[in-house]
C-alpha cells in the first residue's frame, strides 16, 4: 500500500448546445458515464462565455481518462476536422496527491513559522495543504498543482521526513498496511499460554478435607 494517492481533476469548456449529449434525458447519460469510468462529473448551470458550459471531470486518474473518452464519442460529429468543439479538450489541468505523514514527524513539514512549508511550495511550484484532522497516528498533506510539481514536492517532502513508498509500521511494532493473519495470532496464542502456563505445577483441586468425625456419619 503506498503512502501516497492520486486524484486528477479536467475542466473543459463545452459548447451549450452539445451538453445535452453528456447529460441525456433524466441525467440519464452522466449517470451511465459516470458508472462506466468510475469518475465523478460536473456539467456547470452557468454559461462561462462563448457560448460554452464547464465540464468537470473527477478521480483517478485512470477513471478521468476514461470518462474523457467516452464523452469525446458523445460529442464528436463524425467530422475528420480538428474542431475543438468536436472533442473535450481540458483547457486547464489540475492533478492532487494526498500524503500521509506520521504525526511527530509533520513539524519537520511545517517548520517554523511555516518556513519550510513555503519552501517546498517555492521551490516546486505546487500548494500544500497540511489537515488539521488526524486518526491518531497521521496527518493527511494534500499537494496540487501539475503533474511535474506535485512530483516535486513530493520528492521534497520524502527527503524531510525520510519516507518511503511503502508505508512505515505504525506504533507497537504492527503494519496496518499488510492483512491480518488470524491463523497465525491463533498459534502464536497458544504457544503463549503454553510458555507461561505449561512450566507450573497442575492445580489441586481437593480444596475440600473433611474431619473424619463428619466422613463416618451416615447420610
Amino acid at each position: 500500500k503506498q503512502w501516497y494517492q492520486r486524484r486528477v481533476a479536467i475542466t473543459a469548456g463545452v459548447p451549450e448546445r452539445k451538453v445535452g449529449r453528456i447529460i441525456g434525458k433524466g441525467g440519464c447519460t452522466i449517470r451511465e458515464l459516470q458508472d462506466d469510468s468510475g469518475a465523478h462529473i460536473d456539467v456547470s448551470r452557468d454559461s462561462i462565455g462563448n457560448e460554452e458550459k464547464e465540464v468537470t471531470i473527477k478521480g483517478s486518474a485512470e477513471a478521468v481518462a476514461k470518462a474523457k473518452d467516452l464523452i469525446n464519442e458523445l460529442l464528436d460529429d463524425g467530422s475528420n476536422n480538428n474542431n475543438s468543439s468536436n472533442k473535450f479538450d481540458n483547457n486547464s489541468f489540475e492533478a492532487s496527491e494526498t500524503v500521509r505523514v506520521p504525526e511527530n514527524k509533520i513539524g519537520r513539514v511545517i517548520g517554523r513559522g511555516g518556513s519550510q512549508i513555503q519552501e517546498i511550495q517555492d521551490e516546486s511550484g505546487a500548494k500544500v495543504d497540511i489537515s488539521r484532522d488526524s486518526d491518531g497516528y497521521d496527518k493527511v498533506i494534500t499537494i496540487s498543482g501539475s503533474p511535474a510539481a506535485i512530483a516535486k514536492a513530493k520528492d521534497l517532502i520524502t527527503d524531510i521526513v525520510g519516507l518511503s513508498n511503502e508505508r512505515a509500521p505504525r506504533p507497537g511494532g504492527i503494519d496496518y498496511s499488510k492483512p491480518i493473519d488470524w491463523g497465525e495470532i491463533a498459534a502464536n496464542e497458544v504457544k503463549y499460554r503454553h510458555d507461561r502456563w505449561g512450566v507450573l505445577p497442575p492445580v489441586e483441586k481437593d480444596f475440600y478435607r473433611e474431619p473424619p468425625e463428619i466422613a463416618r456419619l451416615s447420610p
